[in-house]
């Protein structure tokens, strides 16, 4: 099932994330989770006609940002890739509310 879950994953980190997931014990935790899956699906229902793309693991970039480092091109081309799924996906939330 994890590894259903992470092949449905638009990123690289979030098919590593689904892969670690691990039941919960208690109920109240999982009545939790239950619900943000239900939202979760409610939202790409209703958006199946326009995904989010897929989209890099910019963790490293962010890091050297917060450090004041500086970016190459490819790196803030990935960056560019992650904030317009991002703006997509808000853009698409808020249209559908």
């Amino acid at each position: 099932i994890l590894k259903m879950l992470a092949g449905k994953a638009v990123s690289d980190s979030a098919k590593i994330l689904a892969e670690k997931l691990v039941p919960k014990k208690e109920l109240e935790g999982a009545s939790r989770l239950m619900k943000e899956t239900v939202e979760a699906e409610s939202i790409t229902l209703r958006f199946s006609n326009s995904p989010i793309t897929s989209f890099s693991d910019c963790s490293s970039e962010i890091k050297r940002l917060k450090t004041q480092g500086n970016l190459n091109c490819k790196e803030l081309l990935r960056l560019t890739g992650v904030f317009k799924s991002a703006r997509t996906a808000k853009a698409n939330i808020k249209r559908g509310n």
